[in-house]
């Protein structure tokens, strides 16, 4: 169920409203930037690929049919457009199981102190899956169900990965935490 929020917002957008557009540009693209970078290391591509979803998004408008909010629409976009991007400079078709397994490796989670780069360290070491579901919901403030939709796993499965996830990264810290003390 879409929000009443975004139902607005998208509403207008269909209608050509470019004030509309350029809000949800200007609200999301840092958001889809860094979400983004976490698939990739190219900053080309990256911003070739931002481009071309929203160039996607008006140029089709009146026959996009958004399903639950426009953040969650614009990830899936995104990540079907570095799939599609990194296949054709590539010369190949790419899945999003390549995607999956192979990605990830730049991950920009939290910029702070020593701390925080040991948390940054120890979620690239997450499995894949269990990274995604915690960069959805703690760095880009996803609903798990969002995250359900967008991962295309049920909301129980993405409860599951931010949690054996999270469990993970409280004792890889902690444990570091007493190697200091």
């Amino acid at each position: 169920m879409i929000k009443k929020k975004d139902l607005t917002v998208w509403v207008r957008i269909q209608r050509g409203d470019k004030v509309a557009f350029g809000e949800v540009y200007y609200d999301q693209v840092d958001s889809l930037y860094n979400y983004g970078s976490s698939f990739t290391s190219d900053v080309q591509l990256l911003e070739d690929a931002i481009q071309e979803v929203f160039i996607n998004i008006w140029t089709k408008r009146s026959s996009i049919s958004i399903k639950s909010n426009i953040k969650g629409y614009l990830f899936t976009s995104l990540r079907r457009q570095i799939i599609s991007q990194i296949g054709k400079r590539n010369n190949i078709e790419l899945s999003a199981d390549f995607l999956e397994k192979n990605t990830f490796q730049n991950l920009a989670f939290i910029q702070a102190d020593y701390r925080m780069e040991e948390v940054r360290a120890e979620i690239a070491k997450l499995p894949n899956r269990e990274r995604e579901a915690i960069i959805l919901k703690y760095q880009e403030g996803l609903s798990y169900d969002d995250i359900s939709s967008l991962m295309n796993l049920k909301s129980q499965a993405i409860y599951k990965l931010v949690s054996r996830g999270m469990k993970k990264l409280r004792c890889k810290i902690n444990a570091k935490l007493k190697l200091l003390v």
